[in-house]
């Protein structure tokens, strides 16, 4: 499956050889793939996209900047706004296409295996789990949760079974009843020939019990989810009472790259899980780091060229919240500042900063985006080093002429127009109409009979 960024981190997680109790767990295997953006054809709006450097270690806020700013330059019809993460991850759009077609695949495995076709379903069943499993926190946000990942492992080992491999049957059975620990022996789930593997795997999880499982990170502050469940408080997550068998553990941090792994809980006793996050695949954040100190310092940034043709964009916007220390400041204050990068001229067109009195995440995003429009106002965006065009000044008589129109249609607009019109316009008529009468009743004494009957 591909994604339209130009490096994804495909979060396969490899099913057989899980962690046992005491041991790291499973690594993660990430293929990168080397997608080019295509690049901006004459005519169209250059690309844009956000990025606020985290504000000592406070990814939330930095988080809020981008989404403030994000939201000024989505209505801004100049430029094109492509959300920065979606360059790195795959977009919500592209993952819900992934999901509906593992979906699919799951149903052609299940006619595979009516026709006894077990190679083709176990390769369909493969790539939909791999697919459940990279997406597995969006995938449990669907209304029927994780059951699919679930169910496609339901398959699996129905598959496995038949084709003669009852290990990796029962291998499969726990991951089902790891995802659902509840799930009875069925006939309408199981054939009837699975039950012995299927009561033994139900009475194994019993017999086992439940236990709790510690999370953590290097470095902390990664959000958690526990078989696509995500948990309240980010690394160290507080300990989650799981069932024995393999987990599905996933973290996500602002700055690193979505992973999840695979952890074997044995069961009542309490276990740790501690994993090191893993940057993206030639990380152009670390190219946008690196520009941090040369933008304060007011010189060129010799890593932004290369990290915007990473990420495949014309136009970048950097934000940095800076604690404001100086003396006789209230305590508290922080300074918002944003610099805007033109790839094409490989240099900072604009710098803005505004200084906000609280350090609080809605104070930050409210300031970010009054940045924000400031850095896009009175620049030119067409990727040409040249000054904004002022705008000329009208003559005396073009602005006579505007004002002149103005006032008459404030006049057209009042309440009182067509009273004034309709007043002015009989007082005209009738002074007309009078004038024309005195001077027929002078020159032709039946001119007046003729107007008098006009008006009767």
């Amino acid at each position: 499956m591909l994604c339209r960024a130009q490096l994804a981190l495909v979060g396969v997680v490899v099913a057989a050889g899980v962690a046992r109790a005491g041991e790291p767990p499973a690594p993660v295997i990430g293929v990168v793939e080397q997608l080019p953006h295509p690049p901006a054809r004459a005519g169209q709006k250059p690309r844009i996209a956000v990025h606020a450097y985290d504000v000592d270690g406070a990814p939330a806020m930095a988080g809020a900047m981008d989404d403030a700013a994000e939201a000024t330059y989505k209505s801004d019809d100049r430029v094109t706004l492509v959300p920065f993460w979606d360059l790195l991850n795959d977009p919500p759009t592209t993952i819900a296409q992934a999901l509906g077609r593992a979906d699919l695949a799951v149903v052609d495995a299940e006619a595979a295996f009516g026709t006894m076709d077990l190679g083709k379903a176990k390769e369909l069943l493969k790539g939909a789990i791999e697919t459940y499993v990279r997406y597995l926190p969006q995938l449990a946000v669907r209304g029927n949760g994780t059951d699919p990942l679930r169910d496609a492992w339901i398959w699996t080992s129905k598959v496995r079974f038949f084709d003669g491999d009852l290990d990796g049957a029962k291998e499969a059975l726990r991951y089902v009843y790891a995802l659902d620990p509840k799930l009875p022996w069925s006939t309408k789930t199981f054939p009837p020939q699975m039950k012995k593997i299927v009561v033994e795997a139900q009475l194994l999880v019993e017999a086992l019990g439940s236990g709790p499982l510690l999370v953590d990170s290097e470095p902390p502050g990664a959000t958690v989810y526990l078989n696509g469940v995500k948990q309240a408080k980010p690394t160290p997550a507080d300990p989650q009472d799981m069932p024995p068998g393999p987990i599905y553990v996933s973290f996500e941090r602002r700055n690193y790259a979505p992973q999840t792994i695979v952890y074997d809980h044995q069961g009542p006793d309490p276990a740790n899980v501690s994993h090191t996050l893993l940057r993206y695949p030639n990380n152009p954040i670390a190219l946008i780091n690196r520009a941090r100190t040369p933008l304060d310092k007011g010189d060129k940034p010799a890593t932004l060229k290369e990290a915007t043709d990473t990420l495949g964009i014309e136009l970048l916007v950097l934000m940095r919240a800076q604690r404001v220390d100086a003396p006789g400041e209230p305590v508290g204050k922080i300074r918002v500042i944003g610099w805007l990068y033109d790839a094409r001229l490989d240099k900072v067109i604009k710098r803005s900063e505004r200084v906000v009195a609280e350090t609080s995440k809605d104070e930050a995003a409210t300031t970010a985006r009054f940045v924000a429009r400031d850095l896009l106002t009175k620049v030119r965006l067409d990727g040409v080093d040249a000054p904004f065009p002022e705008e000329k000044q009208p003559g005396g008589w073009a602005r006579f002429s505007a004002k002149a129109r103005d006032d008459l249609g404030r006049f057209y607009r009042w309440k009182g127009f067509w009273w004034v019109v309709g007043g002015a316009s009989a007082a005209i008529v009738i002074t007309v109409v009078g004038a024309a009468a005195g001077t027929a009743d002078h020159k032709h004494g039946i001119a007046r009979d003729v107007v008098l009957l006009g008006g009767n």
